[in-house]
């Protein structure tokens, strides 16, 4: 989907009727708004045909709070608003970090200038967090995409990733206490309380990036790099980077390379290729900071 004016202004007009208490939304605008966005067209005019009754009502805020989040990058100066992010709005017992918080990690994990500034150990847990975000959002992108049909298959499928982000959202609430003691106590976390945190989320999943460094280092245990030398895993370190910002670029542009305008790929099975990939490798760049870090 192209990311137009009428989306971001939607996309703000959206989260201005999210914010309100449920009672106080109206139904007819929150169809007007998904309208206006583009994001699932079908669903809207669905809704519209419908009226309003529980289960429309239901759809629609989901679909709103979809919108607001699934294409959502903090790089992007079009997303660099004041309003609330839809986390916020659903973070009213406290439990999760709110979109505020979240909003400032993932700024701040693109400006080298400000990591520079941090401890090693506080840019390990900056990246990790930032790195959980981007694939809850691709996870949360692929979610969305799913047919509406209730069979099966797209149940089964469903579930899966609606498991694997809450996985994610849990290890993001692991993270934030981290950061939280240094932002506001100046406590910087032990090498070990973070080693800890990253073979937790480590244990549950297992992707090709990881199988391609067991291949490269003959470490056969995700979860211990310590036979691999330090020169080895800075070299494949630099090695997935790169390989990430290509793929990034190939989402953006089509190409390799950065492109003088966006030429955003459709959803297509090439583009959800991409995305596993880049999810699997971010992984991987992730588990090679934190064992940097307890090296240090």
């Amino acid at each position: 989907m192209k990311l137009t004016k009428e989306y971001f202004e939607a996309r703000e007009a959206a989260m201005k009727w999210l914010s309100r208490e449920p009672g106080r939304r109206s139904y007819d605008e929150g169809v007007r708004i998904l309208t206006r966005s583009g994001y699932k067209s079908n669903v809207a005019s669905l809704l519209s045909r419908k009226g309003e009754l529980g289960w429309t009502m239901e759809k629609l805020s989901l679909c709103l709070r979809e919108l607001i989040q699934v294409y959502y990058d903090p790089s992007d100066p079009r997303f660099d608003n004041k309003v609330a992010d839809v986390d916020d709005l659903n973070d009213r017992s406290g439990k999760t970090v709110s979109a505020k918080e979240t909003d400032m990690v993932m700024k701040e994990s693109v400006k080298p200038e400000k990591m520079r500034q941090m401890p090693e150990v506080i840019q390990a847990v900056t990246r990790a967090f930032a790195d959980a975000f981007k694939q809850r959002a691709k996870l949360h992108r692929r979610r969305a995409a799913l047919d509406e049909s209730n069979d099966a298959s797209v149940k089964k499928e469903r579930a899966r990733l609606s498991a694997e982000m809450d996985a994610l959202t849990e290890y993001m609430d692991a993270l934030w206490p981290l950061r939280e003691a240094y932002d506001t106590q100046g406590v910087i976390p032990s090498k070990e309380q973070l080693a800890a945190i990253g073979k937790r989320k480590g244990a549950k999943s297992k992707g090709q990036g990881a199988k391609d460094m067991e291949q490269e280092t003959g470490n056969t245990n995700r979860a211990s790099l310590d036979g691999v030398s330090t020169d080895k895993l800075k070299t494949r370190r630099k090695s997935v980077v790169t390989m990430l910002t290509r793929k990034r670029n190939m989402l953006v542009y089509q190409q390799d390379t950065k492109g003088e305008k966006e030429n955003p790929m459709p959803e297509c099975p090439k583009r959800v290729k991409i995305e596993r990939q880049m999810t699997e490798l971010t992984d991987e760049l992730t588990r090679i900071d934190y064992e940097l870090a307890k090296r240090d």
